[in-house]
């Protein structure tokens, strides 16, 4: 019997600590992130959660017990109606920033969508 892939299955496919396509982390829930102001906020959110864990040295002991520490507490997250998050989520953000600085955890903008009359339908055919 084969069962459905979960979220946590195809974030293992893709990698950890990996951006998709859409410019969040594998296995991350979408905001709506339109406007830069809220891009801004999001990325000092996450810079809040591993301010504290950037200057430790790679591969020292005690790390995850920090992050779950962390992934325990309840916040008020910018752009979402969740107020938690996950220990791997925090050390994806960890592994971002030490890679590529203060921009990378700011996320990607969702590409607009034609409003033109028909256009749906147009798109829906030309994918079956």
């Amino acid at each position: 019997m084969e069962r459905a892939n979960t979220q946590r299955d195809v974030t293992r496919r893709r990698g950890r600590g990996s951006l998709c396509s859409t410019g969040n982390f594998a296995g991350e829930r979408r905001a709506d992130v339109s406007d830069d102001a809220t891009r801004e906020q999001i990325a000092l959110f996450r810079y809040g959660l591993i301010a504290n864990l950037i200057h430790r040295p790679a591969g020292e002991r005690g790390l995850y017990v920090l992050l779950r520490e962390k992934a325990e507490r309840i916040y008020s997250i910018p752009g979402s109606r969740r107020t938690r998050v996950a220990a791997e989520t925090i050390r994806d953000w960890l592994q971002a920033y030490r890679r590529g600085g203060f921009d990378v955890l700011r996320p990607q903008p969702r590409s607009q969508l034609s409003t033109k009359p028909g256009s749906l339908k147009e798109g829906v055919r030309h994918v079956v």
